[in-house]
């Protein structure tokens, strides 16, 4: 556990080396509390603030604030703030924190995104990431990168209550990305393509002033499914003629197929106000 801590201009090698202020590994279960600290200046491949690892980790950031840490040039491609590698068994709480002014770059031939947050699955089932009562804002994922606040690729349930998110910028999504990659596999002969489950819910957030070049001014999904009620938003924008979703884009794929052939629709969108 670590209280009142500050990590300020530490780095790892700008060709390897994930976490430059702190990383945590292992394939046992583990926990990790950070209360009460700051990250600012720190630079890594993954999770520039914070990067941790494994299926059965247990991690708790509590007013923890994270300004300025990747990088827009180099050395900096997943999770400009924090960046989670999790599984089945992954329970990660942030509450009461900021993330200001992070961000990454794309790595060329390697997914890329989330200035502020990124989240990736080690067994392609999902854990639980919540976020509260946190600011995101200023957030950048350059170049042709993802997810300006926050990417996730077949990841985590993921919630967010009470989250602002303002002024973030990338290329797909200036605000949340979340992507689904389709699982192939052959069974009696008959190939079968079918999609993970992951859920992201998003309640009483605001997004604000976020921007996309390409597609989902605020959120971008894709084979993915989107919750959202009680959220605002306003002003956010794509820049590049003719793209869609100047706050929301929900994109669909070619349905599943199951081992009898048969085909299962591929998301769903529950957008309610209330």
């Amino acid at each position: 556990d670590g209280d009142n801590l500050t990590f300020t201009n530490n780095q790892t090698s700008t060709t390897s080396g994930n976490g430059g202020g702190i990383y945590a590994q292992s394939s046992a279960p583990y926990t990790v509390r950070i209360t009460n600290s700051a990250f600012s200046g720190n630079r890594a491949l993954s999770g520039s603030g914070i990067t941790t690892w494994g299926v059965n980790q247990d991690v708790e950031l509590h007013n923890v604030s994270f300004d300025g840490n990747g990088s827009t040039t180099e050395g900096a491609f997943r999770g400009g703030g924090f960046a989670a590698f999790s599984g089945t068994n992954a329970k990660i709480k942030i509450d009461s924190s900021s993330f200001l002014n992070n961000s990454v770059t794309q790595q060329p031939m390697i997914v890329s995104g989330g200035g502020a947050i990124y989240t990736s699955s080690l067994d392609d089932l999902p854990g639980v990431l919540t976020v509260s009562n946190t600011r995101i804002e200023a957030n950048t994922a350059a170049d042709d990168a993802d997810g300006g606040a926050y990417y996730s690729i077949n990841s985590v349930n993921a919630n967010f209550d009470n989250v602002d998110f303002f002024s973030n910028s990338s290329q797909d999504g200036g605000a949340i990305a979340n992507f689904i990659f389709n699982n192939n596999d052959t069974i009696a002969g008959v190939p079968t393509f079918t999609l993970p489950e992951f859920e992201l819910n998003i309640d009483n957030s605001t997004f604000v002033t976020n921007g996309a070049s390409l597609q989902g001014g605020a959120i971008s999904t894709q084979r993915a499914g989107v919750n959202i009620s009680n959220s605002v938003f306003a002003n956010n924008e794509v820049s590049t003629e003719g793209a869609g979703g100047g706050a929301i884009i929900v994109n669909g794929a070619s349905p599943s197929v199951d081992a009898e052939g048969t085909y299962e629709f591929a998301f769903a969108a529950d957008i309610t106000c209330e």
